[in-house]
């Protein structure tokens, strides 16, 4: 029986280290969170770091081609940057699927002390259009984990406890994610009814 499987991608790549954070890149930062969860993650595909975003997208369809349409997920791993340094928390970015980005958020929220900052649709971010959520044909998610242009949150994902903690909560919840799946299969229920209930 084949399984689920969730795309995971630290955003960024080798050649393209994002926003600096005092001692840090976004990019460095990303790789940590994506490791910590590659140690909860079932069924888990990596895209390779050297790997730019077209080549990202390009890869995860070619894995899409081989296998079944099982539901499949993409999650890709950010920071956010905000001006004003009393923005901070947890967003996810979607195209097409609000609940699913609102659960992402709330549950990672959660699970890491981070403020909520819910649901957003890629039309709000900076750049309007979000490859990411725009050709990858299955579920797909941009998850912006804090804003380390804000004190507290640039403290708590910059010391690596911040980093397993976002880390195993996105690892978690895939996984939530795709065991709702299998029982709204199962059982005819509602799949959002059921992951509500599972990261509750």
């Amino acid at each position: 029986m084949k399984h689920q499987r969730t795309f995971l991608n630290s955003g960024h790549h080798n050649n393209d280290e994002g926003a600096r954070y005092g001692f840090y890149t976004e990019s460095e930062i990303n790789k940590k969170i994506r490791d910590h969860a590659k140690k909860k993650l079932l069924n888990g595909r990596y895209i390779p770091d050297n790997l730019d975003l077209e080549h990202s997208i390009r890869w995860v369809e070619d894995e899409l081609k081989s296998g079944d349409d099982l539901g499949d997920l993409a999650i890709d791993i950010h920071l956010n940057f905000s001006k004003n340094k009393n923005v901070k928390g947890c967003e996810v970015y979607f195209l097409h699927d609000h609940s699913l980005a609102q659960s992402l958020s709330a549950y990672v929220s959660k699970k890491t002390g981070l403020t909520n900052r819910g649901a957003r649709h890629m039309s709000e971010s900076r750049l309007k259009n979000l490859g990411w959520l725009e050709q990858i044909s299955c579920n797909s998610l941009l998850i912006e984990v804090c804003y380390p242009s804000n004190d507290f949150d640039r403290l708590f994902i910059g010391y690596p406890m911040g980093q397993i903690k976002a880390g195993w909560a996105i690892a978690e919840w895939c996984n939530k994610f795709h065991l709702s799946g299998r029982l709204s299969k199962r059982f005819k229920i509602n799949r959002n009814l059921l992951l509500n209930i599972l990261t509750k």
